[in-house]
């Protein structure tokens, strides 16, 4: 590229300084000859090299912007799922703060009623407290039965939502 820069600012000077002779303007013809030539290699590197160069840059970006798509779409997934869970672990988070508060209230009253003078028959307060002691592990199954189900809901969205590739 330099060549033929520099022989076409010669030719340019030359002629507006009109000083060529007739030999000289044959010469000059010859270095147009030589600058053709030379701008026909120079095209042809650009065609062979870098044409071939930028079309492997150009494949390569479109495969890195195709995996990029790819991880932002699969980023917004995890990201709604994330979200969804988060919400349910809250929701379950107040039921079972109110599970919690109301066996704690039973209890605070049941043992208010088990601290009441007792019948002298013992018999009968063992059978009471079987009963009452019963009836706490009821509840309880029932609250980890439900947490349970939940549970397995859970599991069973996540499994659904499951992005493909991942």
């Amino acid at each position: 590229m330099k060549k033929v820069s520099s022989i076409h600012q010669q030719l340019r000077k030359d002629r507006v300084k009109m000083k060529l002779q007739y030999n000289d303007e044959q010469i000059h013809k010859f270095e147009k000859i030589k600058m053709g030539m030379h701008t026909k290699k120079v095209q042809m590197l650009v065609r062979e090299d870098c044409v071939q160069k930028y079309q492997k840059l150009l494949a390569s970006t479109k495969e890195w912007m195709r995996i990029c798509c790819e991880t932002r779409k699969q980023l917004i997934t995890f990201k709604n799922q994330s979200v969804n869970c988060s919400q349910e672990l809250e929701k379950h988070e107040v039921h079972l703060k109110k599970i919690l508060d109301q066996g704690l209230l039973r209890l605070q009253a049941e043992q208010s009623v088990t601290k009441t003078p007792a019948p002298s028959d013992g018999s009968e307060q063992k059978c009471m407290d079987m009963t009452i002691r019963m009836k706490q592990l009821k509840k309880e199954m029932e609250g980890l039965l439900w947490e349970l189900e939940q549970n397995n809901l859970i599991i069973e969205r996540l499994s659904v939502q499951k992005p493909h590739g991942v």
